[in-house]
């Protein structure tokens, strides 16, 4: 698996959900998201795409530890996605 699109229906992604999927490339996580739990995308290292619905949701995803973020991993040429369009500047 490369995407990962969390269905509009998944309000919390468990603790270590995602652990180390090591061929993950881009991770789609809804507004309905609202949290995340430790670990949940720890050593997802080849994750360089996020996609979101709007910053306003993902601002109030709480985000249980550093390692709950998708783009955390090492890869690098990280890009974040707001209805489908990169977010050049905040």
């Amino acid at each position: 698996m490369t995407e990962l699109v969390i269905p509009n229906t998944v309000a919390a992604i468990p603790q270590n959900a995602f652990y180390k999927c090591d061929f993950l490339t881009s991770v789609t996580i809804p507004s309905s998201v609202q949290s995340i739990g430790q670990g949940a995308f720890s050593s997802c290292n080849a994750v360089t795409a996020l996609y979101i619905d709007s910053i306003e949701s993902w601002c109030g995803v709480a985000l249980a530890s550093d390692n709950s973020h998708p783009l955390n991993g090492t890869a690098t040429g990280k890009k974040l996605y707001v209805n489908n369009e990169p977010v050049t500047e905040l």
